[in-house]
């Protein structure tokens, strides 16, 4: 990489992160410059670690999670009650994934991202993240059933496990965030 284009990103980066610091709304620990390649990267890393499902797409869910929820860091979002990080936990679906995560997956956190999600706080989610996708990617892993392969069954995996049916998501809303074209 060339010498200027280095500088660039660097100063991008730079002034994503001080822009991000605004009150306005919760920030999502990204700079809002080259934010989707930067989350894949990130989810690609995640899912290496600590696998990727038995059809190899827990990261394609991932990401598209991510689209919907905040649309790839780009939302803003004023509640201070409810929905940190990437993946907008709750409290209690954050605690709840945690107190189930099995130990070895706990250990390969610790060791590959340096991360001891038993003593996380719920905070970390809006600072961290590399964190939201780990809890996001536990959170998938917790669920027996396999990660579907077509769009409308991934949309109904994630509904039905993540979303709920008091979610505020659609299924145009779904394609359109994440730029799917059917047919």
């Amino acid at each position: 990489m060339k010498t200027i284009n280095k500088a660039l990103l660097i100063g991008a980066l730079g002034l994503g992160a001080y822009t991000m610091q605004s009150n306005e709304f919760k920030y999502y620990g990204m700079s809002p410059f080259f934010t989707k390649s930067i989350i894949k990267s990130q989810i690609d890393q995640v899912c290496f670690i600590l696998g990727n499902g038995a059809n190899n797409n827990a990261n394609e869910l991932i990401l598209r999670t991510i689209g919907i929820e905040t649309e790839f860091a780009t939302a803003k979002d004023h509640s201070k009650e409810y929905g940190e990080g990437l993946g907008q936990f709750d409290r209690g679906t954050f605690e709840d994934t945690i107190r189930r995560t099995r130990k070895k997956d706990k250990i390969l956190i610790e060791r590959h991202f340096g991360i001891n999600i038993d003593i996380s706080s719920y905070d970390d989610l809006r600072k961290n993240p590399t964190f939201s996708i780990i809890m996001i990617r536990l959170k998938y892993k917790l669920i027996p059933a396999t990660i579907p392969i077509y769009e409308a069954e991934l949309y109904s995996y994630y509904k039905e496990h993540y979303n709920s049916i008091f979610g505020a998501s659609t299924f145009d809303k779904w394609l359109s965030t994440n730029n799917i074209r059917i047919g």
